[in-house]
């Protein structure tokens, strides 16, 4: 799915007329009931509450800012500032007493700023909540053994509250099925030009070929003639490993852009991992590599997946990590069951985030990747390595999104590799 950060926010902006935002703010005054008298016991409250505005807005910060999931959509204390003055303004609004279209306006821009920022709208129905319940308590503290004020009080701010969650989540509904049509959009386009990438690249390897081959077959009969020269023995040798590398291109270009079709079998996942593992002896032999593997306890790791895929992706992740650690290093992975509540485990695709997850990461005793954002690692022909094609990380990110789930650069990790992936489908 396309990130709302790559995304222009101009783009997910849903326009509204002035009169369908009047009028949708007026069907809801009327669903609720709400009238002039609420708006005058509202705004009639800040006197008595407004001294309580610092406390509801730090209360409301320091909760946000003790969930990793919400944590996450805040980039530095900086930003924590801005948003602390943005709710105390909000705060204001709400007990104005004015409720006209720009009130509604700037309701309706929070639900689009929620899209934009990546923030599960659960979570800011929650934290509204969260609001209701410091305000209803600051009522009861102000207005102390006024029974019929406080009820009456409460009634007319949740009706409020109600009014706007339901703004909010109007706004958050449209952008965000912006936003799915734009990711819709970008996935047909770039399968579009992977599908002529594919043809023309699986074009120019075929002719290619005969070339290659040709020039290999010319070396060697060249290193023959010249086998009592060495430093000329040297050269031939580079060009055949020039020929090497360019072959190995084709392929990989190749390999990228043709599309994924999954042959799902049932796959013992621990089982695959070790023969991954053991596939790449003649690479952590020679350097004395130690894996660490790691499987959770109660681990229900047989899945629908396509294993010849997932052994490419492991492959991929462990050649990587060897060749990261270097000599004696070590090499670890870790394969969890996913319960549901883990935030920090990339998203799984709509459709199948009611499914198990298992939750694969590999990482390496190495200097780790110096790279920001950290997920360009998976932009095609991207590398840090002075040889290699760049396409490793981005054919690994196809196979596992071809199987519903996301890949991961852990941020703040040295060079952590996060999979989640889901069981069944």
């Amino acid at each position: 799915m396309l990130s709302p950060q790559e995304v222009n926010p101009n783009d997910l902006f849903v326009e509204k007329s002035d009169r369908e935002l009047e009028a949708f703010f007026g069907q809801l005054k009327s669903f609720l009931e709400w009238t002039d008298e609420d708006a005058r016991t509202v705004a009639s409250l800040r006197e008595h509450i407004e001294s309580q505005f610092g406390d509801m807005v730090d209360d409301f910060y320091a909760e946000i800012l003790r969930h990793a999931a919400t944590r996450q959509v805040l980039q530095d204390e900086g930003q924590v500032i801005r948003l602390k003055q943005t709710l105390f303004h909000w705060l204001e609004q709400f007990f104005s007493g004015v409720y006209d279209l720009p009130y509604v306006q700037a309701r309706w821009k929070v639900g689009r700023r929620h899209v934009m920022i990546g923030l599960d709208q659960s979570y800011a129905t929650a934290a509204l909540g969260r609001l209701r319940m410091r305000i209803n308590a600051g009522i009861i503290e102000a207005l102390g053994q006024q029974q019929d004020g406080i009820v009456r009080s409460q009634l007319s701010v949740n009706k409020l509250l109600d009014i706007e969650l339901a703004i909010v989540n109007a706004a958050y509904q449209l952008s965000f099925a912006r936003l799915m049509e734009l990711s819709a959009k970008q996935q047909m386009q770039q399968s579009e030009r992977l599908a002529a990438i594919g043809q023309m690249v699986t074009g120019l390897a075929h002719e290619s070929r005969n070339a290659l081959q040709r020039s290999h077959a010319c070396l060697e009969t060249l290193a023959l003639e010249i086998e009592d020269r060495p430093d000329a023995i040297r050269l031939v040798h580079r060009v055949q490993n020039a020929l090497d590398h360019l072959h190995t291109l084709y392929e990989e270009v190749r390999n990228y852009a043709a599309p994924i079709k999954l042959d799902r079998q049932t796959v013992c996942l621990p089982k695959l991992v070790l023969r991954c593992w053991q596939q790449l002896e003649h690479k952590w032999q020679p350097q004395k590599t130690k894996l660490r593997l790691h499987l959770a306890d109660g681990l229900q790791a047989d899945g629908q997946w396509d294993p010849v895929r997932l052994e490419q992706v492991l492959t991929n992740l462990f050649q990587n990590a060897i060749d990261a650690s270097g000599e004696n290093g070590e090499v670890f992975c870790e394969v969890r069951q996913g319960d549901g509540t883990q935030n920090e485990a990339p998203a799984l695709e709509p459709a199948l985030a009611g499914s198990t997850p298992i939750v694969i990461e590999v990482s390496d005793s190495g200097p780790g990747i110096s790279v920001s954002p950290p997920q360009r690692v998976f932009e095609p022909f991207f590398t840090t390595k002075t040889k290699g094609t760049g396409l490793g990380l981005a054919i690994t990110r196809r196979a596992i999104q071809a199987h519903g789930g996301e890949i991961e650069l852990v941020p703040g990790t040295k060079a952590t590799f996060r999979i989640v992936l889901p069981i069944s489908v």
